[in-house]
């Protein structure tokens, strides 16, 4: 009777657990929490990326005077000059500048970029306290995959990196590898921590340009392989400096005008960098200066994170955006008197005018978009802010 017991009750739950089984396949809203932990399970219409979003929210600020904030920013190599008269014209306000000379090719070699303007930013800098950290820009997934999977290659790409710091005293590099095969992620990582350990034996400063993230659980049309390959807590280890590329939410392909870098989408990029382990002190918030300009059509309503689809929406009949800086928005409003408004969701101004007969529709930063994104850097007590680009921004102050 004993045994008939025992094997009653194991019938008994095997068939519960069957029937629990079955009904968590079945009822999707049955999750198991963020951490993945096997001991809580609830019932949630929520999905997990709205749950870790939620997480995301909880991470605290630590404020600090906005004057604390360092400014740092990018010299794209077409208009070097203009990005020198602003050095100059702003100079109590950079901490350091960080101009595209470095351009490296597929066998690890650096071409540096020849312009009249170079000596001139390197005394100035040197006489000013304001520390040169040149960009080497990469955004080809196949030169940067043939240096990293040949050792003479990469040894070359290291050394002449290291050369350039030797020779022109740079306070430091910054990389801006835009775009990694996801097998070359272990290469990629032996490079990185090589020319950290390099750089610091020198005393220099190791900065790298990270893609926006903001969640394990979202998925990324744009660039996924590099937003994969780009662990934000191993490279923050490894760098002295971690800049987030906080613009281009949308881009110039888009059905609505909408915004570039929305204020709560850099709130959640800075949370999911801090809760990924990058330290504050080393993160600077990615700051635009440009315009998207397009033909009339509807402004997007609701700014959505969890089902993001990135800029590469197909435009169909519609053109695209035409892209320009802050001194060219001051013309437009100047000489077609374009209106606008100020969007305090967005952190961005909408303006609207006619040109040749077409009504257009603009979003672009004005002085209040900046002063709110120093706002919630200082709010988060990261280290600062990184100006794309440095120059044409008109009467934007930094």
């Amino acid at each position: 009777m004993k045994r008939i017991s025992t094997l009653i009750i194991l019938l008994a739950v095997t068939i519960t657990i069957g029937v629990v089984t079955y009904y968590l396949y079945t009822n999707p809203q049955i999750t198991y929490s963020y951490q993945n932990s096997i001991t809580k399970i609830y019932s949630s219409n929520k999905s997990e990326k709205e749950i870790e979003q939620e997480i995301l929210l909880k991470i605290e600020k630590q404020p600090k005077d906005i004057s604390q904030l360092k400014v740092t920013g990018w010299i794209p190599d077409w208009d070097l000059s203009d990005g020198y008269e602003t050095l100059v014209s702003q100079s109590n306000r950079f901490y350091s500048i960080s101009p595209f000379w470095l351009i490296p090719d597929n066998d690890g070699t650096i071409k540096e970029v020849v312009n009249v303007v170079n000596p001139e930013i390197i005394n100035y800098t040197s006489n000013n306290n304001i520390k040169l950290i040149p960009t080497i820009p990469l955004f080809d997934h196949d030169i940067l995959s043939s240096i990293l999977n040949n050792e003479e290659n990469l040894n070359r790409h290291i050394n002449e990196i290291l050369e350039r710091v030797d020779l022109y005293n740079y306070d430091g590099i910054d990389l801006d590898y835009e775009s990694t095969k996801l097998e070359d992620r272990g290469l990629f990582f032996n490079f990185l921590e090589i020319l950290s350990r390099e750089l610091k034996s020198r005393g220099k400063i190791l900065s790298f340009t990270v893609m926006p993230k903001w969640g394990d659980k979202i998925y990324y049309p744009s660039l996924p392989q590099t937003r994969l390959i780009q662990d934000y807590k191993r490279i923050g280890e490894l760098v002295d400096e971690f800049r987030l590329m906080t613009y281009d939410f949308n881009g110039k392909a888009s059905l609505e005008a909408s915004p570039i870098a929305p204020l709560e989408w850099i709130e959640r990029v800075i949370q999911y960098a801090i809760y990924s382990g990058v330290p504050r002190d080393k993160i600077y918030l990615g700051v635009h200066t440009y315009a998207y300009d397009w033909s009339k059509r509807p402004t997007l309503e609701n700014v959505d994170l969890i089902n993001w689809y990135g800029n590469l929406l197909p435009i169909k009949d519609l053109p695209e955006a035409s892209a320009y800086y802050f001194a060219s928005v001051e013309s437009v409003i100047r000489d077609y008197s374009m209106s606008y408004t100020y969007n305090t969701n967005w952190g961005e101004a909408i303006g609207e005018y006619v040109y040749n007969g077409e009504d257009r529709i603009v979003v672009f930063p004005n002085q209040q978009s900046i002063d709110d994104r120093k706002k919630l850097a200082s709010d988060y007590g990261i280290a600062g802010i990184a100006v794309w680009r440095i120059g044409d921004e008109g009467s934007l102050k930094y």
